[in-house]
């Protein structure tokens, strides 16, 4: 998933999909999260989220866009980039 020159990025994406639903999240918890994104760039945290999102999916873009709350056009559009720029994006697994 991270090329030689990018660190890779672990996510709590159950966590994050929580606090974005507005759900309730220590603060404790919350400041150890964002804690772990200091550092990083937006685009490598936002690389990071969509991938590990669409691996919980299995794979499957629609769903895990639903789940982040962009467009399956825009899903693709970021996956496209991702692969031009030499990132792993796992294929759809059959469920």
């Amino acid at each position: 998933m991270a090329t030689s020159s990018q660190d890779a990025v672990s996510i709590n994406v159950p966590a994050v999909l929580a606090r974005l639903r507005g759900e309730y999240m220590p603060a404790p918890e919350l400041a150890e999260l964002i804690e772990g994104l200091v550092g990083r760039t937006v685009a490598d945290v936002e690389r990071a989220l969509i991938l590990q999102t669409l691996a919980h999916c299995r794979g499957n873009r629609t769903t895990a866009a639903m789940m982040l709350g962009i467009s399956v056009r825009t899903m693709r559009n970021k996956l496209r980039t991702f692969i031009e720029d030499g990132i792993a994006v796992s294929p759809a697994l059959q469920a």
